[in-house]
């Protein structure tokens, strides 16, 4: 009687080892299948996107913006700022010839620009509806079996004063993996702040003491123009 339950105790543990281990390995396949399906959601290979081949219209845009700020800088005095204002056109049109632009002489110059093909660019940028549409393909230090780039999308309303910049997001994806905004904001946020040591940037926000987007669509920046001069003399 002792050996027959001894024996069918055995089977009993050997039966719950077998379903342990089995449970384990399911367990840990499917474990695996979430990360790679997670790396595979994040991770790509490197993107590039097609920038706006320049037309006569956004060399015309360019032209009247560089008019206008060639006035304030003309007309400006130490401690005094001035206002920029600029419509979605002038925006666009200014993103296309400083991304279509291998120079300052290329952007200066983008009439000699008109008609060429489009450049290849590791970022896709466009300002639409009170905000900024960006697309961005960045390395990171992780090499994955499907790329070690994240091709990052954002959609969201930037803006500055004195206090640093601030970011409004509306929708934000690395990959194909859709991410919470909120959250995002507040490492960015982190981010800038980090870069806000820059001395580049530094130098920018001496010059603009603050920028917003408006309900009509227009980016709105107020700036010391005299400050401009200096850069332009001195150089970053």
């Amino acid at each position: 009687m002792r050996k027959k339950k001894s024996s069918k105790n055995k089977l009993i543990k050997n039966k719950v080892l077998k379903i342990i281990l089995i449970s384990l390995v399911i367990f840990t396949l499917l474990l695996l299948w979430i990360l790679l399906y997670f790396v595979h959601l994040v991770f790509d290979s490197e993107q590039s996107y097609n920038t706006d081949s320049l037309t006569p219209q956004h060399v015309l845009h360019q032209n009247e913006v560089i008019m206008r700020l060639t006035k304030l800088l003309y007309q400006s005095k130490p401690g005094r700022v001035c206002v920029l204002i600029l419509n979605q056109a002038e925006v666009n049109a200014l993103i296309a010839a400083i991304s279509n632009a291998d120079s300052i002489g290329d952007f200066l110059f983008s009439a000699s620009q008109v008609g060429k093909a489009p450049k290849k660019r590791p970022y896709k940028i466009i300002f639409n509806e009170n905000r900024f549409d960006i697309k961005f393909s960045f390395p990171t230090d992780y090499n994955t079996p499907f790329g070690k780039y994240i091709n990052l999308t954002l959609s969201g309303k930037p803006d500055l004063d004195r206090k640093g910049v601030h970011l409004d997001i509306k929708s934000i994806s690395a990959g194909d993996l859709p991410l919470p905004p909120r959250q995002v904001e507040k490492i960015l946020h982190n981010l800038l702040s980090k870069y806000e040591k820059d001395e580049t940037f530094k130098r920018i926000h001496e010059i603009i003491v603050k920028a917003y987007i408006t309900p009509e669509n227009n980016l709105v920046i107020y700036f010391y123009p005299y400050r401009i001069k200096n850069v332009l003399t001195e150089g970053f």
